[in-house]
């Protein structure tokens, strides 16, 4: 006979809901499948060095749409590929960049053609 609870608290429901919209790849598949999940998806990508060499060429960085973070060339973190922790180099897709960061020239024409409210 099985038991199961059934008076949830809100603090065990949102502790659940938490612990499910956590990504986990699949320990069925292979780590490149994994990586090309992330791709696919269209997330930063973090890469340790030598899988910086194996996977990160230009012409595949261009085909996927991606760009290395030249700003904050290492980053601290778990390679997406072997889940080793340690300085590794951070890719992002173009259009999420393009949205994200803005360059000197681009806030200067904000501040340029803002209004100031009182």
């Amino acid at each position: 006979m099985i038991i199961v609870k059934q008076d949830f608290t809100e603090k065990d429901i949102k502790e659940a809901s938490l612990a499910a919209s956590v990504y986990r790849p699949s320990k069925a598949t292979s780590n490149i499948a994994n990586l090309s999940d992330q791709v696919d998806l269209g997330k930063v990508v973090i890469l340790c060095d030598e899988h910086v060499r194996m996977f990160a060429s230009p012409q595949v960085l261009r085909r996927y749409g991606y760009r290395q973070m030249t700003d904050y060339p290492y980053v601290m973190g778990h390679c997406d590929y072997c889940k080793v922790f340690g300085q590794s180099q951070m890719y992002m897709r173009e259009d999420v960049f393009a949205e994200s960061w803005r360059t000197k020239e681009q806030r200067r024409q904000d501040a340029k053609n803002a209004i100031i409210v009182n």
